[in-house]
């Protein structure tokens, strides 16, 4: 896996910020690993050469990376001026400056060439442009000590919003179009990037899309490369492999990280880590197993529960017939049954005693109408959950030659957890923060787990809640933080068209959103991730749109 364009930009950012301005008080190689340690306490690692990476990491630089005496001497003691990214080219550039024994400054330039299959780094002298100093790997480096810098050769792709959609029609291929041809047409794509990019775009098919579809692609891709990178990181799992970029992927569940170089070491940890003979996949297929069976057991219990929906309704119609019969305080009531044509039945009806009859009456309805609602939702989750509790038992027989399927499978459920991680706790929730024109503020969840958690446990019960009708997206809350005052129509508005921009309607030019206090929205017992039943909603009709990102403080 190769690093993506999103993925250098947001590293490039992370290490700007944490770098820039410092010293480098350590430098170490050894073969395949270089190590820069900075005054920030932490240090530079790269390992080189094939299926390399770079990241920050903490601590000093280990001890296995030994100072040297050779190329290294140019980077100790030097300090960082900059850090950036070559706009066209996985290159990441960190400018050096020292001061020579005469006291005059001089420069360098460190270039890491982040290409797959063989990443190495270069020292350049910024004044004659020449190698002092090379890392890569195990194997001999394109460049020498003393030979000018040149930048690594490669095919002219496009940077959406540099270059135009028409050159972008022109480049497209004949036939067959698909994750691995649009990732050689565009700057710093790969296939898992270029798979995500087309799931948002809503492009399914192997065919070369229609004009509508391609534009829609393209608007999208340059949407992407054209927002200011930030520090987070994504985690999931595809096919059986975990991946990690700084693009939020569209159709997995993914952990959330603070910074791209936590995803990084995230994943080249759980790459390191797994039990043989698959005693790791069977384990965590034998947890879904447990999970699927207590959700069936309780969608069950749901489906034996909503059939009191009659029932419910026939009371309460009851209760409403006969309000002046009901005493007040009353635990009960005994009353004519109206649907008996003879008037000779009863009917006992149970009552809160601290309610008057009406809202007793009104609260037997609510329940009839959730429990009608319940009957048309659960039978589809309870196929599903039947399904998979099927194919998770043929897996467990299967033995290890299912194991490639176990691992996909479980990707799928977003089941597939990484060693050590904790899942679904408050603190590995990173929602979006953004500020309206009013000042209130707004969260904005990254995927479906994130956004069961903003929902259910970041959320007050008086903020409101925003979801864009008709379309796969993001749970959006405005918080209330103490307020007392309602919402203006220009805040709800601005909320509004933000839950509209981070959904798979963000390029019409206007959707509807629902929206209600959080109160009200909750989430069927057994249901999937992100999925939400709401009620008392209203609807805005909206324009897609963003808002200023709210500073949080660290």
């Amino acid at each position: 896996m190769g690093f993506d364009f999103f993925t250098i930009h947001n590293l490039a950012t992370e290490l700007d910020a944490q770098l820039s301005g410092r010293r480098l008080l350590q430098a170490g190689s050894a073969e395949g690993e270089l190590g820069l340690g900075a005054e920030t306490g932490g240090h530079l690692y790269a390992r080189l050469g094939r299926e390399g990476w770079v990241c920050l990491r903490p601590g000093p630089v280990p001890e296995a990376l030994e100072s040297r005496e050779g190329k290294e001497r140019y980077l100790t003691g030097a300090q960082v001026e900059k850090i950036w990214v070559a706009p066209r080219d996985r290159l990441l550039w960190l400018r050096l400056s020292r001061t020579d024994s005469s006291g005059s400054p001089s420069y360098g330039r460190l270039v890491f060439e982040l290409i797959h299959p063989r990443f190495q780094a270069y020292l350049i002298s910024e004044r004659s442009g020449l190698v002092l100093g090379g890392w890569c790997g195990a194997r001999q480096g394109r460049l020498r000590v003393g030979q000018a810098y040149v930048p690594p050769p490669g095919p002219a792709r496009l940077l959406p919003g540099k270059d135009t959609f028409g050159a972008f029609v022109d480049a497209l291929p004949n036939g067959e179009f698909s994750p691995q041809s649009l990732a050689r047409l565009l700057v710093g794509m790969d296939a898992v990037v270029a798979g995500q990019l087309l799931k948002m775009a809503g492009i399914e098919s192997q065919e070369l899309p229609d004009g509508e579809a391609l534009r829609r692609l393209w608007m999208l891709a340059e949407d992407l490369y054209t927002r200011s990178p930030h520090q987070g990181g994504y985690v999931w799992c595809e096919g059986g492999v975990v991946q990690f970029s700084g693009l939020e992927p569209v159709s997995r569940e993914g952990e959330v990280l603070p910074s791209i170089s936590q995803a990084i070491l995230r994943v080249k940890t759980a790459q390191s880590t797994s039990l043989p003979d698959g005693r790791e996949l069977e384990k965590r297929l034998r947890q879904a197993q447990r999970v699927l069976g207590r959700r069936q057991r309780a969608l069950k219990g749901d489906l034996a529960e909503a059939d009191q929906a009659e029932d419910c309704e026939k009371r309460g119609n009851i209760l409403l017939i006969h309000l002046g019969s009901v005493p007040t305080g009353a635990v009960s009531v005994e009353l004519p049954d109206i649907y008996d044509a003879s008037g000779s039945s009863r009917v006992t009806i149970e009552l809160d005693p601290h309610s008057t009859a009406a809202e007793n009456a009104a609260h037997l309805l609510r329940t009839a109408r959730k429990y009608r609602q319940r009957r048309s939702v659960v039978p589809l989750l309870l196929r599903q959950v039947e399904k998979q509790l099927a194919e998770v038992e043929s897996m467990l027989r299967g033995g290890e030659e299912h194991r490639a399927a176990g691992e996909s499978w479980l990707a799928e459920l977003g089941m597939n957890y990484l060693p050590g991680v904790r899942q679904g706790g408050e603190g590995s929730a990173h929602p979006r923060r953004y500020r309206t024109s009013t000042g209130w503020s707004v969260w904005a969840g990254r995927n479906n787990r994130e956004n069961d958690l903003l929902s259910h446990r970041l959320a007050a019960q008086n903020d409101i809640w925003f979801h864009v009708h008709g379309y796969p997206g993001a749970h959006v809350v405005l918080r209330r933080e103490g307020r007392k005052e309602e919402p203006s129509a220009q805040t709800l508005k601005e909320a509004a068209s933000l839950a509209a921009y981070w959904s798979k309607g963000k390029t019409a030019r206007k959707v509807p959103v629902v929206y209600t206090l959080v109160k009200y929205v909750s989430k069927p017992r057994g249901g999937i991730p992100g999925q939400a039943l709401i009620k008392c909603e209203k609807t805005l009709m909206v324009e897609p749109g963003l808002l200023p990102e709210e500073k949080v403080s660290v």
